[in-house]
């Protein structure tokens, strides 16, 4: 398994160059700020192996994550992508969490979707959308979706510099009882997420 990891922020080469050399699987490349879709794009023509798992940098992941996606293809070997309508989100400023979704079964977020590497050979995402770059992927969300266990994938983060307070209000989300170990029982991993709060996060106005 490969890891490619994209950066706009030169300041991390060194960190990565150190890393690769203990971690031969771990790709590092830079580019120039753009919008995200265009980053995305060149992250997918990097890609190497046979499905690519996207993974956006402020999210926490569960360590089933790849390993769910490789079952799910496994179980359903003419669908080409996959990913989660229902998404669970750790608003970091208040320790709350939410849940958006689910909306339909062709309708994932970005940051929950895997695809096989043939499903690019006629699909793409935009290269000018600066944030909502799951329409054109997923042609207008039309295409046969693998729904992906939310609980197995992701725990999203809502902060003030993430894409999703440009895509939706926390208005539109229905706010759940689950608490952060639920999701991340490592307390180490638990711990740093929680200190994630209003006195270190920076003020939207």
């Amino acid at each position: 398994m490969e890891w490619i990891i994209l950066d706009d922020n030169s300041d991390s080469q060194q960190l990565f160059d150190n890393l690769s050399e203990r971690l031969p699987n771990i790709r590092y490349i830079t580019q120039s700020p753009g919008k995200m879709g265009s980053k995305l794009n060149r992250l997918c023509k990097e890609a190497r192996g046979k499905i690519i798992v996207v993974m956006d940098d402020d999210d926490y992941y569960r360590p089933t994550r790849v390993s769910s996606v490789v079952e799910a293809f496994q179980q359903y070997p003419k669908k080409k992508i996959a990913g989660c309508s229902k998404v669970y989100m750790y608003n970091v400023e208040t320790g709350d969490i939410y849940v958006a979704g689910p909306y339909h079964n062709k309708h994932a977020l970005n940051c929950t979707l895997a695809f096989r590497s043939t499903y690019l050979y006629n699909h793409s995402y935009d290269d000018e959308e600066p944030c909502a770059v799951e329409g054109r992927l997923t042609n207008n969300f039309t295409e046969p979706m693998i729904q992906l266990p939310s609980n197995q994938t992701i725990l999203h983060m809502i902060h003030s510099s993430n894409t999703f307070k440009q895509k939706m209000s926390i208005n539109c989300l229905e706010k759940t009882n689950f608490q952060l170990e639920y999701f991340i029982p490592n307390p180490e991993i638990k711990y740093y997420v929680s200190e994630l709060s209003v006195s270190s996060v920076p003020s939207s106005e």
